[in-house]
């Protein structure tokens, strides 16, 4: 009896584990797939702001030239 005992323990202990590891996993992914999509947004945020500063400037030559 006591050897069933102690194999529900190691048993119990092994799930134990894997769900800490399983919900270490799940929250690294999310943290790396935010992470990955704030860096898409950054992106194309500087690309829209580059492309406004290059049309300010080519219409600042526009009217520098008239």
């Amino acid at each position: 009896m006591r050897r069933l005992i102690d194999w529900f323990k190691r048993k119990e202990d092994i799930i134990w584990f894997y769900l800490a590891g399983l919900s270490v996993w799940v929250m690294l992914t999310v943290f790396i797939e935010s992470y990955k999509q704030d860096l898409k947004y950054k992106e194309m945020e500087f690309k829209r702001d580059s492309m406004d500063y290059e049309l300010k400037k080519q219409d600042y030559e526009f009217f520098k030239q008239q």
